[in-house]
């Protein structure tokens, strides 16, 4: 399972690190200045699941409000299950916490930045 909470990398890229029966979770999409934007990615995304064993799903949020609580409460259940692993790339210090956000402003991130507090 691939939790894809940025959308800055292509569903195709992103179906190649997934197992033949793999899931693709995305949560956001779409590039500044296209007339789309995420809402665009969510429905190609959802065209490209009808054509493969993947499963590819979008979250959309039902209300304004995104999502709920028991969403949220979901994850780190996916993780305590061994079903969803964090990829962390990086780690900062608070005092170089602009440098990493530089870094994922920039599109090179590969897995989170975390900031470590004193």
């Amino acid at each position: 399972m691939i939790l894809d909470n940025v959308g800055n990398r292509p569903p195709s890229r992103l179906r190649g690190a997934l197992t033949p029966t793999g899931v693709l979770v995305a949560n956001g999409g779409g590039s500044p200045g296209h007339v789309f934007g995420a809402m665009g990615s969510m429905l190609r995304l959802s065209l490209v699941n009808a054509f493969v064993r993947q499963r590819l799903r979008p979250i959309l949020p039902s209300a304004p409000a995104g999502p709920t609580h028991e969403d949220l409460l979901s994850v780190p259940a996916l993780i305590e299950a061994g079903r969803l692993t964090p990829v962390v790339e990086r780690t900062y210090r608070l005092e170089d916490a602009p440098a990493g956000v530089r870094h994922v402003e920039e599109g090179h991130a590969r897995g989170k930045g975390v900031i470590i507090m004193p």
